[in-house]
């Protein structure tokens, strides 16, 4: 072999690696919201019936890989700026690693195509993967510039994950489950911008929106949100199958703290990182497993008549 087709291959290598860490494999548990609404949604569906469980994971790798070409498209629009960052100019798109050319090549394609093949599993979850599309290109065009619409727009993101997901069940959409989604990714959307301001401190010349947002501000932006969120989600208790899932609300609020704790006491750099703290994963489990069982496995009518009785 030459050492000229030594190199190109090492070149196509890393061109090819470069593209598939720009598609944010890490950040594909995002699209685990769209599995959420299956947790609960039995009622509306057989749970035994395959074609369903087909239907909601190939909509979920279909979103996972148009989500990723959103963040090569990001990369693209914003490769000036991120190579003025101490840490985004290490990115493929922004360091050189993957042609802009390229990136463009494999990511306008998969854009046109994720939607027709989500309108081909269902119609509705194609429309809207085509929104998501249109939202994050008028994203990456300026709208990530105006201070609170940028993170307006992350929790619209969410939200229609979630969306997503009932779609392709089949089952009616919640309001509890987009009102707590939104608030959720909002809250998410605070955490990575104090993590932002913790990397580049006053240099604004990242993102203009940036310049907007001060610790002290995100800080009573997420007092705020974080208690419409356990207000929110603690109104859902009472108004699903059984008032048992009151007990869960503790595990909400330990999750909201615990969070907290790790973006503004820890600066965790990082928000997503959170799902490996050891003492959140082990919060969310656990809250999984109680809220399943209430709903599913728990007699609805006993902790009702126990509430009753002490009542009386």
């Amino acid at each position: 072999m030459s050492d000229g087709l030594r190199t190109e291959r090492l070149t196509t290598t890393s061109v090819l690696t470069g593209l598939a860490y720009s598609l944010r494999p890490w950040q594909w548990y995002k699209q685990l919201i769209i599995l959420v609404p299956i947790a609960f949604s039995f009622q509306y569906f057989d749970v035994f019936d395959i074609t369903v469980w087909v239907r909601v994971i190939t909509g979920a790798v279909v979103f996972s890989l148009t989500a990723g070409c959103v963040y090569i498209i990001n990369d693209i629009m914003d490769v000036e700026e991120d190579r003025n960052h101490p840490r985004k100019k290490h990115r493929p798109i922004a360091s050189g690693q993957v042609p802009v050319a390229v990136a463009a090549g494999v990511a306008v394609p998969v854009l046109f195509a994720g939607p027709l093949a989500g309108w081909w599993l269902t119609p509705a979850f194609g429309g809207l993967l085509g929104f998501y599309v249109l939202q994050n290109l008028l994203y990456s065009a300026g709208l990530k510039d105006l201070v609170f619409v940028d993170l307006l727009i992350i929790g619209m993101g969410f939200v229609l994950r979630a969306i997503a997901g009932v779609i392709l069940v089949g089952a009616p959409i919640s309001p509890w489950l987009v009102l707590c989604t939104f608030l959720t990714a909002l809250l998410l959307g605070m955490g990575k911008r104090q993590a932002e301001l913790s990397v580049v401190g006053d240099d604004n010349g990242t993102r203009e929106s940036l310049s907007e947002y001060s610790s002290d501000l995100l800080r009573v932006m997420f007092i705020s949100v974080s208690s419409v969120l356990l207000m929110s989600y603690s109104l859902y208790t009472f108004f699903v199958r059984s008032d048992a899932m009151m007990l869960t609300v503790p595990f909400a609020l330990y999750a909201v703290f615990r969070y907290g704790y790790l973006t503004i006491e820890e600066g965790m750099k990082q928000p997503e990182r959170m799902f490996l703290d050891k003492p959140m994963l082990v919060n969310l489990v656990v809250w999984a497993l109680i809220a399943l069982f209430i709903l599913y496995l728990f007699p609805a009518a006993t902790f009702d008549q126990f509430l009753t009785t002490q009542a009386l």
